[in-house]
């Protein structure tokens, strides 16, 4: 079971399986479908499904940008698309998911993340410059990490997608 927590500062938040619920892409701070996923205990499949059905919603509060993760699996490599969504975006597709435990936790970790996000910008203007930095430096471990992850999924699901 994906449980979210939080390091002892909740300065990062993180799901079970250490995907980051907030980034910093083009300078706005987002989540992605993965972290949703893995933060709620939803089937990755399904909130891409909701984002898909639901695009013209979200698209109201800006473009829903989408990326492709590839990943090492049964000595072969896949790929797996994801989305970016921003605070407005995520708190949508959030609230046309099941409302278990584990969501509604992962709902108010994720909206106290963002909260967070916005006092860091405001408090320290070269924020972005350092994220980017970050990104780059940890891109290829988050990468390994996430595939890892996706492995594992599809691997309990018996079937792979992309």
């Amino acid at each position: 079971m994906n449980r979210t927590h939080t390091d002892p500062n909740n300065d990062i938040i993180t799901t079970k399986d250490r995907i980051a619920i907030i980034i910093i892409k083009d300078g706005i701070p987002t989540t992605t479908s993965l972290a949703i996923a893995s933060g709620t205990s939803t089937q990755h499949e399904t909130v891409l499904n909701l984002i898909s059905t639901h695009k013209t919603d979200l698209e109201t509060f800006g473009m829903v940008a989408f990326g492709t993760l590839s990943f090492e699996i049964y000595g072969g490599t896949q790929k797996t698309e994801f989305a970016y969504l921003n605070e407005r975006q995520s708190t949508i597709i959030l609230t046309y998911i099941k409302n278990t435990t584990i969501s509604r936790e992962f709902k108010i970790r994720l909206n106290k993340a963002f909260y967070k996000m916005a006092g860091a910008q405001r408090s320290h203007p070269n924020l972005d410059m350092i994220q980017s930095m970050i990104d780059k430096s940890v891109n290829q471990a988050i990468t390994v990490g996430l595939g890892k992850l996706i492995a594992r999924m599809v691997a309990k699901l018996g079937c792979c997608h992309g």
